[in-house]
């Protein structure tokens, strides 16, 4: 039996979502079923035994509906065994315009850091990294060189086509609004 592990990038797939289709949020999503989904109901030999989500929590201060519908979500999250939350920072930032823009912080390495420590630990045959950032390659390669298998789930609008390449063509896994419709709450 092979022993999946999941690593979505909640930053990145938020604005995957948002690619696909504006009214889209990670907000009323299922990301447990969504997580099953990707590794195969219909793969008797793949057991799905945790799904990582790294995210950032939203400052209070920009939105106070927003702000309780991510805690909301992440309550839920909480709840399911099969999930650890990774909350990273989120960093105000002057844009060329002069604007406050809003980036996340530590996501990717921390992501990076546990999928290295898993797959040096043995604890998965297959991991499913939910991202569309081409600055994973490395982190597939290295992952691999242990003898692990990497697939890639991407938004079929987006996405590194060198990451999709480093997992090859029978480890990639395309996110479209079918999938996405099957996964909103």
């Amino acid at each position: 039996m092979d022993h999946v592990f999941v690593y979505i990038d909640g930053r990145n797939f938020f604005y995957g979502l948002r690619s696909l289709d504006p009214s889209y949020t990670d907000l009323n999503f299922d990301f447990i079923k969504f997580s099953q989904l990707i590794k195969g109901y219909n793969w008797k030999n793949r057991k799905l035994e945790k799904i990582y989500y790294y995210n950032a929590p939203l400052k209070q201060e920009l939105g106070p509906y927003l702000f309780r519908e991510q805690q909301r979500l992440f309550s839920r999250l909480n709840l399911d065994p099969l999930v650890e939350m990774r909350l990273c920072k989120m960093i105000g930032r002057i844009d060329d315009q002069g604007r406050e823009k809003f980036v996340t912080k530590g996501d990717d390495i921390w992501l990076a850091c546990d999928m290295l420590q898993d797959a040096n630990d043995d604890k998965f045959d297959i991991a499913i990294l939910v991202s569309c950032d081409g600055d994973f390659l490395k982190l597939v390669e290295y992952v691999q060189h242990l003898n692990k298998k990497v697939e890639n789930a991407y938004f079929l609008n987006g996405g590194s086509i060198a990451l999709r390449k480093q997992c090859g063509d029978d480890a990639i896994i395309g996110i479209g609004p079918d999938l996405i419709e099957e996964c909103l709450l």
